[in-house]
């Protein structure tokens, strides 16, 4: 159903499914500069599931993408569990075009799920949940939940396979902030690429737990800021909170909380928390509303975000 909202374009999508395993949905935007978006939602009171692959181009720029299910579970392959020999699989969503905004969405991969076929757990064959391509400039991600995504380790070759939000290739001035990223299988963040990386985006007041390691900025990443974030728990030993060796200008992480101390170089450190395992820990799940985290009051007052507030 479209619509008109303030000048922008509006396609408003009722609750229900939308696409299969191998679906590809586009959308372009129609409006002849940024302060005309296009803006692809759930209609009020109702909650659209798209599944199979968002691809939005890098010729699309101000497109808003909120307040959807994505579920990014897909069916099994003839090539087995794991995408890593299949060069051909893609995120469940893109972020390409400059100045989109990815906001309060609800992304899941699957890898928790109890009914996906036998050997095949997880259905998630996608290589990552959420993730960049072709240097968006001043995109946002901020207000989602992103978890469950990739293929853990027994289902991998003996090794996780696959990240919930991949900011590769993400040029200049973007903001990853307010998310809640748990669950998946092999880093909840991975700010890393091969022959561009993140330059100059801000991850600020995200919560991290549980995932393979929460966060790494690494390769060709550039003169980025690690601010106001709260990293808990990873599930590869007690040490990949924060790791990684980038190239290029140093990352400055700054009033953090961590249950352990970053293992990363190349970074300008300052004002950073680091408190015991015990005193930092997670309960429950934000999907029924009994998800809580306990730890100091010197953690908390470092967290700038507002999903904890």
């Amino acid at each position: 159903m479209p619509s008109s909202l303030n000048g922008d374009y509006v396609i408003y999508l009722h609750g229900g499914a939308y696409g299969n395993a191998d679906s590809v949905h586009k959308t372009k935007n129609t409006g002849d500069s940024a302060s005309e978006r296009l803006i692809v939602k759930s209609y009020p009171g109702q909650t659209a599931q798209i599944r199979g692959y968002l691809d939005l181009s890098s010729t699309d720029t101000g497109v808003t993408i909120r307040d959807l299910f994505f579920d990014a579970r897909f069916e099994n392959k003839s090539s087995g569990t794991t995408n890593q020999d299949n060069l051909n699989m893609k995120p469940s969503t893109h972020i390409a075009g400059s100045d989109t905004l990815f906001i309060t969405n609800h992304v899941y991969g699957g890898n928790d799920a109890v009914n996906a076929p036998s050997g095949a757990r997880p259905m998630n064959m996608r290589s990552t949940c959420v993730g960049y391509k072709d240097n968006p400039v001043r995109s946002t991600v901020t207000k989602n939940w992103i978890h469950n995504c990739g293929v853990p380790g027994p289902y991998s070759a003996g090794k996780p396979d696959a990240h919930g939000l991949y900011i590769s290739n993400a040029a200049n001035g973007g903001i990853v902030s307010d998310n809640l990223i748990w669950g998946n299988a092999e880093q909840g963040i991975n700010g890393y690429g091969t022959s561009v990386g993140p330059h100059e985006v801000i991850f600020e007041g995200n919560v991290l737990w549980g995932n393979g390691r929460n966060m790494s900025v690494n390769g060709e990443a550039s003169g980025n800021i690690v601010r106001g974030n709260l990293f808990l728990d990873p599930l590869i030993g007690n040490d990949r909170n924060l790791l990684g060796n980038s190239k290029g200008a140093p990352t400055k992480v700054v009033d953090n909380c961590l249950d352990s101390a970053t293992r990363a170089s190349n970074i300008r450190e300052s004002g950073n928390v680091v408190v015991s395992d015990a005193s930092m820990g997670a309960s429950g799940d934000p999907r029924d509303g009994t998800f809580s985290l306990n730890t100091t009051s010197a953690c908390l007052a470092k967290y700038s975000g507002t999903m904890l507030k």
